[in-house]
């Protein structure tokens, strides 16, 4: 099953949420070591994800603007709100060098 995330990313390729799925507790330790920094650590608690709009979310994810507009809104994700594409979107997909096409397509809007 494909799960999308609020930002079109596909949250079911994602090592955090395909690795909490497995219930690898050893594999989550080793992503918290590597996606965490000496500013920043994370725990294993904190890598554990059954996708962006559920209720439990990787901790990177919850604290990006996007999700939590996206729960605001009452959307599934980005796609489906009203003030689409927003600075907040544009953004984040600059910021991590996502191709907006892709990201559209996954969230059924393509171009």
């Amino acid at each position: 099953m494909q799960v999308i995330g609020a930002c079109g990313l596909k949250c079911s390729e994602c090592q955090a949420f395909k690795t909490t799925q497995a219930n690898d507790l050893e594999k989550l330790a080793e992503l918290a070591k590597s996606w965490g920094s000496a500013e920043n650590p994370y725990t294993v608690k904190d890598m554990h994800c059954n996708g962006c709009m559920s209720g439990r979310v990787y901790k990177g994810c919850t604290t990006r603007g996007v999700r939590n507009c996206a729960l605001e809104h009452e959307v599934a994700n980005c796609g489906g709100c009203s003030e689409f594409t927003c600075e907040k979107i544009t953004g984040l997909w600059t910021g991590y060098k996502l191709n907006p096409a892709d990201m559209m397509q996954n969230m059924g809007k393509p171009q």
